[in-house]
């Protein structure tokens, strides 16, 4: 009982200081008691808002009747449009003082270390200007950035302001596709890859020539070179301003297996002289055996354990590039140990006719 007689004592001295404290504020407000709100449409709800006659307008965060800086920027906001990777830009801020008391602006932070103003803090009179310089690295990027600097103001109203500097960083040049892949070559058989180059300064990027870093496989290659059409440009990349195709021929004779080269491109850019592409891929033979116990890398079956009793066996797929199935004839030739038994299926034309399957199953009887 005691406590409920607590409870209701607290409930009724909160309803008491509430109300005293709601009516102080109704003698203390800015306006004569009354709504301020007048004309009310609930149709398009919409109101007029009525200032008292007797107060003049003053900003909210302002004391009574003490001046203040308000702070002001014309162009927040400013777009570099293009920019090539590892250059920089600069740009500057107009700020206004279009109050009545000092404007005290103190740097702030940067969405980037790339991104740096040149003061500590400037204090602009009032009606005065300043300008405030915003300088920018693009770094090795590419595409659309936008990058933000803060600065903090004695404004009352604002206390900080955000100016912003966006556009598109591009890069001096680049290559499509970046990496040469020449995949499953057949021995014997040329190939041909092609690299666009592609520039992107207001000053035409040229090619003068290519070389070849691997001098003992340089023989292998052909690589040749000219430039993109201007209709074509446009269609590769309307943002550049010029290209070149490089032809990239592999001539046969490299032995089996994989291989790497390095394309070394000359240009006529003194900071730019030289770059590279890289050449890689693998030459396979006409005959390709595969299986789920076959070892592809070293050439041999594995059978792991095999039963006596059981005996093992095991399904192989030899692939023949450019034998027609209908003039091909296989023999088993020799079989080392002979106890093991070897089953050629009959040949399969696939790949229009260009290849032929030839299944062949490996037993090793009980």
């Amino acid at each position: 009982m005691r406590y409920v007689f607590i409870a209701a004592a607290c409930l009724v001295l909160g309803l008491l200081v509430g109300g005293a404290t709601g009516w102080y504020k109704v003698q203390q407000a800015p306006w004569p008691g009354h709504p301020i709100v007048k004309d009310y449409d609930p149709s398009k709800k919409t109101a007029t808002i009525v200032r008292p006659e007797n107060k003049p307008e003053r900003r909210p965060n302002s004391p009574e009747g003490g001046p203040l800086p308000d702070v002001e920027v014309p162009e927040p906001e400013f777009d570099f449009g293009k920019i090539e990777s590892e250059k920089h830009g600069q740009h500057e801020f107009v700020i206004k003082n279009v109050g009545d008391a000092d404007l005290v602006l103190t740097r702030g932070e940067t969405t980037c270390r790339c991104t740096v103003m040149n003061f500590d803090q400037i204090t602009v009179p009032p009606g005065g200007i300043t300008k405030v310089l915003i300088d920018w690295n693009a770094e090795k990027f590419a595409g659309p950035i936008t990058q933000r600097a803060t600065i903090y103001t004695n404004d009352p109203d604002e206390p900080e302001i955000t100016l912003t500097v966006k556009g598109r960083v591009m890069q001096s040049i680049r290559t499509v596709p970046k990496e040469i892949v020449f995949s499953r070559v057949r021995a014997g058989q040329p190939a041909t890859a092609v690299v666009k180059v592609l520039g992107y300064r207001d000053h035409p990027i040229h090619v003068t020539s290519v070389d070849l870093m691997d001098k003992q496989l340089a023989d292998s290659f052909l690589v040749t070179f000219e430039p993109i059409p201007e209709a074509a440009l446009s269609k590769e990349d309307p943002d550049a301003t010029n290209g070149y195709y490089v032809r990239v021929q592999l001539k046969p004779g490299l032995p089996l297996g994989t291989f790497a080269q390095k394309l070394i491109i000359h240009t006529d850019q003194e900071d730019l002289d030289t770059f590279d592409v890289g050449i890689t891929g693998r030459i396979e033979s006409d005959v390709e055996i595969s299986g789920p116990a076959w070892v592809s890398n070293q050439g041999y079956l594995f059978l792991d354990a095999v039963n006596a009793k059981e005996g093992k066996e095991s399904r192989l797929m030899i692939r023949l590039q450019g034998f027609p199935a209908d003039q091909l004839k296989i023999e088993v030739e020799d079989r080392n140990p002979p106890l093991l038994e070897v089953e050629v299926e009959e040949p399969k034309s696939i790949g229009g006719g260009l290849s032929t399957l030839v299944p062949v199953t490996i037993r090793v009887p009980p």
